[in-house]
C-alpha cells in the first residue's frame, strides 16, 4: 500500500517514475523512512506519523519548522535538508504527509561507541546553530509539565497493560522530576535562538568523521541553555544509562567553543535533565492505545520502560551530574594553556640543564624536533607544566610507509593531581587537531595500560597491531632502549 501512495506521490511531484521495490530503512521511533530510486536519482522519503499529523497545530509548526531549516542550511550548517517541491517542503497526499529527501550516504553511530571527538563536534555544531539567530527576550512565565501521572497508573492498571507495575512503582519519581523540571524552566536565562532539542545520537549521520544533522522537524526557537544541558547528557551516555564524564565535558568545550552566553551555572537547571518525561507520556498513550496499529503499541512499550529507566538513573546519579556540571563550568574558567614548546624547553622541563648531560633519548627526541620531523606540547594552568605530548613525523614503518601521513605519539603525561578532569582528552584533541592542519592523515599511539587504552579507544583510536613494540627510538641505531617485554598495542586514528 505505502509503494503505491509513494508511486502516486512522485509522480504528481514530477519527480520521475519509481523503480521497485521501495526500501523501508530501519531507525526512529516517530516516523518512517524509506530509500525511494528513479531513474535518475535516490530519495530518502519520510512517512510521517499520522497520529502526530492529526494534531491541530501539526502541518503549521512543521511548516515554521521547514523555514529554520532552510534558515540553517543557509547558513552552512552541516543538516540534510529537504526538497522543496512546489514551494513547500511538506507534501501532502490523500491525507498523508511526506517529505522528501536527497538520498546521503551515511551510519548512525551505535551508542556504546560514541567517541570524544563526536562529543565534541556535536556540541560545537549545536553552538553554531545557536549562534544564527539568537536574541534576548523579556522572560516570562514558562510552560509547565502538568501530567497526571497518578491517572495514568490507574488507567493503565485497568487495561491490565504490561506499564501498569511500572508506572505504579514510578509514581513518586515521576511526580518529582516533574516538580524539578518546572522549577529549572522558571529558572532559565531570557534567552532565545533556533534550538534543536532533538539533535540526539540517533539524529546525526555521520559519513566517516563529517557529521550532518538529520530530521529536523522539532526546529523551533527556544532557550539555548536548555538545549545544551540536555544533549550534553544524551551524547555522553544519559540514554544508554552510561554517563562518561569526559564526553560530557567534551560536548561543552566543543559548545562554548561555538557559543558562549555566558551562562554557566548549569549544575542550578539540572532538572531539564528530564525532559524526558515528555517523551514518556507520549509513549504512555501510546502504550495505551492512542496509535496507529498494534507495531507502534508495542513500541510505545518498549519506551516506556527505557525512558522510566533512563530517569531513575538521573535521579540515581545527580549528585554526581551536578558536580561535574561544576567542574566544567569552572575549567572554563581556568588560566589554562596548551601550546608548541622547544627543544630547549622539553629538556629543562625533563630535569637538564643542556643537551650534553641528557639522556640517549632526550638527546635523540631534541634532535626530531630540530629537523622538523617532530612536535612537542606542553599544557600548563596557572603558569605550571601539568602535561605534556610528543610526537615523531613521517614514520617509516612498514605498516604505514605511505610518506609523511603518519605521526607516533609519546610521552603523553598529565600530572596526577589534574587527573579526571577531562584535560587529556583536551590536550589530545588539540595535538591531533594540530596534526590534521599540518596535512597528517593518521596519528598511532602504542599502549600497554587499560586505563589508558579505554580513554584512546574512546576518542575513535582503534586497534591495527597486537603484540608489537614500536618504538621511534629503535630508529636510531646508536641506541638500545629498553623493551617492555609484555609488548604494546598499537592503536590507530585516522585525522
Amino acid at each position: 500500500m505505502i509503494e503505491d501512495v509513494i508511486q502516486n506521490l512522485f509522480q504528481q511531484k514530477g519527480l520521475g517514475t519509481v523503480v521497485l521495490p521501495i526500501v523501508p530503512v530501519p531507525g526512529g521511533f516517530l516516523h518512517r523512512m524509506y530509500r525511494v530510486e528513479t531513474a535518475e536519482k535516490t530519495y530518502a522519503v519520510k512517512h510521517l506519523n499520522p497520529d502526530i499529523m492529526r494534531r491541530p497545530d501539526a502541518v503549521r509548526n512543521m511548516k515554521g519548522a521547514d523555514a529554520l531549516e532552510q534558515v540553517l542550511f543557509d547558513a552552512g550548517i552541516p543538516v540534510v535538508a529537504s526538497i522543496a517541491v512546489g514551494g513547500s517542503k511538506l507534501q501532502e497526499l490523500d491525507g498523508a504527509y511526506f517529505y522528501i529527501f536527497p538520498w546521503r550516504n551515511g551510519a548512525i553511530t551505535d551508542p556504546d561507541h560514541i567517541t570524544i571527538g563526536q562529543c565534541r563536534t556535536v556540541g560545537s555544531i549545536l553552538g553554531r546553530i545557536h549562534t544564527v539567530a539568537t536574541r534576548t527576550v523579556q522572560k516570562s512565565a514558562p510552560e509547565r509539565s502538568a501530567v497526571d501521572w497518578a491517572g495514568y497508573a490507574v488507567l493503565a492498571e485497568a487495561q491490565n497493560s504490561k506499564i501498569a507495575a511500572i508506572l505504579k512503582d514510578s509514581e513518586a519519581l515521576l511526580s518529582h522530576a516533574q516538580d524539578a523540571l518546572n522549577e529549572a524552566r522558571a529558572a532559565l536565562p531570557g534567552i532565545e535562538c533556533i534550538t534543536d532539542e532533538d539533535m540526539d545520537p540517533k539524529n546525526v549521520m555521520w559519513d566517516g568523521e563529517r557529521p550532518f544533522v538529520i530530521d529536523l522537524e522539532c526546529l523551533e526557537y527556544g532557550n539555548p541553555v536548555s538545549g545544551a544541558l540536555q544533549l550534553s547528557l544524551q551524547w555522553a551516555g544519559a540514554a544508554t544509562c552510561d554517563l562518561d564524564f569526559e564526553k560530557l565535558e567534551a560536548f561543552f568545550d566543543g559548545y562554548l567553543d561555538a557559543y558562549d552566553n555566558g551562562f554557566r551555572a548549569y549544575d542550578t537547571v539540572f532538572g531539564l535533565a528530564y525532559t524526558w518525561l515528555e517523551w514518556l507520556a507520549y509513549n504512555v498513550r501510546r502504550a495505551l492505545g492512542v496509535c496507529a496499529d498494534d507495531a507502534e503499541r508495542e513500541m510505545g512499550i518498549a519506551e516506556v520502560k527505557n525512558t522510566v529507566a533512563r530517569i531513575h538513573y538521573l535521579s540515581e546519579n545527580e549528585a554526581r551530574i551536578k558536580r561535574r556540571l561544576r567542574l566544567a563550568e569552572q575549567r572554563r574558567e581556568e588560566d589554562l594553556l596548551i601550546r608548541e614548546a622547544t627543544g630547549e624547553e622539553m629538556l629543562r622541563l625533563w630535569g637538564y640543564t643542556n643537551a650534553e648531560e641528557a639522556s640517549p633519548t632526550a638527546r635523540f627526541f631534541c634532535r626530531n624536533l630540530a629537523d622538523g620531523n617532530a612536535v612537542f606540547w606542553t599544557v600548563e594552568h596557572d603558569g605550571a607544566l601539568i602535561g605534556e605530548l610528543y610526537a615523531f613525523l613521517d614514520l617509516e614503518d612498514k605498516d604505514f610507509a605511505d610518506g609523511k601521513t603518519t605521526a607516533y605519539l609519546c610521552a603523553f603525561r598529565i600530572r596526577k593531581d589534574f587527573r579526571g578532569q577531562g584535560l587529556g582528552s583536551r590536550l589530545m584533541e588539540t595535538v591531533l587537531n594540530d596534526l590534521r592542519s599540518r596535512g597528517l592523515r593518521r596519528a598511532t599511539i602504542g599502549v600497554s595500560d587499560a586505563r589508558n587504552e579505554r580513554l584512546y579507544r574512546r576518542m575513535g583510536f582503534t586497534e591495527t597491531i597486537k603484540d608489537c613494540y614500536l618504538d621511534p627510538c629503535a630508529r636510531d641505531e646508536t641506541m638500545q632502549p629498553e623493551r617492555d617485554d609484555a609488548g604494546y598495542l598499537l592503536l590507530a586514528k585516522q585525522l
